[in-house]
């Protein structure tokens, strides 16, 4: 994918692990919800060397009480109008390197088979 992702525009330091999973979802998406438990087992892995940051719309009010009443706790969340970064819908995972290049994605509700490779990937 290879695309750079400015991290003045959505707020991220990149810099601070040498990978940072970026998890774009929506309160009110339904395959975002069906997707909580993997969320939960993504954001319980060591995460000495991935950041995970949570990026929702800026209109999207109910993300910060949809996060905590699906105990999942990022390290940031952002609130983006939607040009920052390239995601058409949600759910989209964007795994970025140091340096904020986006180096895989995953888009939508995934096969466990997936869920494996993003694990493997971010070094779980």
């Amino acid at each position: 994918m290879d695309v750079q992702i400015d991290a003045e525009a959505v707020g991220i330091n990149f810099g601070l692990k040498p990978k940072t999973l970026i998890m774009a979802l929506h309160s009110e998406c339904q395959f975002c919800s069906e997707s909580v438990p993997f969320y939960q087992r993504l954001l319980d892995e060591d995460r000495s060397s991935v950041q995970f940051v949570v990026a929702a719309l800026a209109d999207d009010t109910g993300m910060q009480d949809y996060l905590a009443s699906a105990a999942l706790i990022p390290d940031t969340i952002v609130f983006l109008d939607g040009d920052e970064i390239p995601v058409n819908g949600t759910p989209t995972l964007l795994l970025a390197d140091g340096a904020g290049v986006v180096t895989d994605s995953w888009v939508g509700l995934l096969s466990l088979g997936l869920e494996a490779e993003v694990l493997t990937e971010i070094g779980g």
